[in-house]
This record gives C-alpha cells, sequence and structure tokens, in this order.
C-alpha cells in the first residue's frame, strides 16, 4: 500500500518510522487519504494511503504496508 506522513517528521526518526511502519498491516478496501496510523511514533503525524486499493472478489485482503 503507497502510504506518506501528512506533515513531515524528524530526520532522526526516519529510520524507527520505517521499521513501525513495515509491521503495519490493513484490510482492502482502502480509500485514498484514509488514515492507516495515527500518531506515527509519538510525532502527532498521520500516516495516510496515497492509493485506492478495492476488494478483491468478496474476500477481504491484507496488505503489509
Amino acid at each position: 500500500v503507497s502510504v506518506k506522513t501528512e506533515k513531515a517528521i524528524p530526520k532522526r526518526l526516519l529510520l524507527k518510522a520505517m521499521a513501525e511502519i513495515a509491521e503495519i498491516e490493513v484490510e482492502a478496501p482502502i480509500k485514498i487519504g484514509q488514515t492507516i496510523k495515527d500518531n506515527l511514533m509519538g510525532t502527532g503525524v498521520s500516516l495516510v494511503a496515497t492509493r485506492d486499493i478495492k476488494r478483491a472478489d468478496s474476500n477481504l485482503l491484507s496488505y503489509k504496508i
């Protein structure tokens, strides 16, 4: 799933933030702009989806970020 932070986070937190993001799993459907995680690394900044992900058939799909 393609994501971005709503605002910049401190450079010193980037590697830890990437490790935290890599552990997140979400279920389809996902809408562009949907909040994936609030308060990333205690920064008060949200992680949001940058693309839509649709359901496949009637099964929910699980995606790693």
